[in-house]
């Protein structure tokens, strides 16, 4: 709670840019040989370059402090006086909705992916075999996230000959791998599509996806979308089953 003593009113808080003008107005009027300082959690802020005004942490009580002196110009004291609080959800701002000058948080999408990852077999009878295959979809490169893709491959024994083949592909799950601070991601699958042929020594799965990505700035939640990603993966039957 301030006391504007122009308006003759009490209000509730002010601003960075309130606390930063009154700052530089009262050191303005300040004799030299008595000055002020506005002080953050106990902290000296200078009106030198705006330091640090913008980055106080989540709750920042404030406080205008005058120095008491002794006849001799020593300083033996102090008289704090509360200005107010500004709290935010974000890691900095002005009660709650974020300073005005914090930059918009940076969203770099990717690209498409097809590095295998493994397989492991689920089924395995004389009559078909059920193979689980994982693979990258998706990387954003020089941050530590990826996309994860597993899909389910059913195999069969051959009508001639020794050789089991690829009967059918399907798409299971996918899922983000790594993280980037402050933003929430999320794989938006768009569609799947699994290719084989009749008495196939192959199967490829097909992906059409977005990145979703969430996060808050000045205290709103953001939502951003990477364009339509296509990635592809193709194995041979020695890679799914060893022979």
């Amino acid at each position: 709670m301030v006391y504007n003593a122009q308006k003759g009113y009490f209000k509730e808080q002010r601003s960075v840019a309130e606390i930063n003008q009154l700052f530089k107005g009262l050191n303005n009027v300040s004799s030299p040989a008595k000055t002020a300082t506005l002080k953050i959690n106990g902290k000296v802020m200078s009106d030198e370059g705006g330091g640090g005004m913008s980055d106080e942490p989540t709750c920042t009580d404030w406080y205008w402090v005058e120095p008491i002196y002794d006849g001799n110009g020593n300083i033996i004291g102090e008289v704090w006086t509360y200005l107010n609080r500004t709290c935010s959800t974000t890691g900095g701002g002005d009660g709650g909705s974020g300073s005005e000058n914090e930059p918009e948080p940076i969203v770099e999408f990717g690209e498409a992916d097809d590095t295998p990852i493994g397989a492991t077999i689920e089924e395995s009878s004389s009559e078909q075999k059920i193979v689980n295959v994982s693979w990258y979809c998706y990387k954003v490169n020089g941050k530590n996230l990826r996309f994860k893709s597993y899909e389910k491959v059913k195999i069969e024994p051959p009508i001639m000959g020794t050789q089991w083949l690829v009967a059918d592909i399907t798409h299971t799950s996918m899922s983000p791998e790594g993280s980037i601070e402050g933003q929430g991601i999320s794989p938006i699958l768009n569609w799947s599509q699994g290719e084989t042929t009749m008495n196939s020594a192959w199967a490829k799965m097909k992906l059409n996806f977005k990145d979703k990505r969430t996060y808050y700035w000045k205290g709103i939640l953001r939502t951003r979308y990477s364009p339509d990603i296509n990635a592809a993966r193709a194995w041979g039957i020695y890679e799914l089953i060893g022979y």
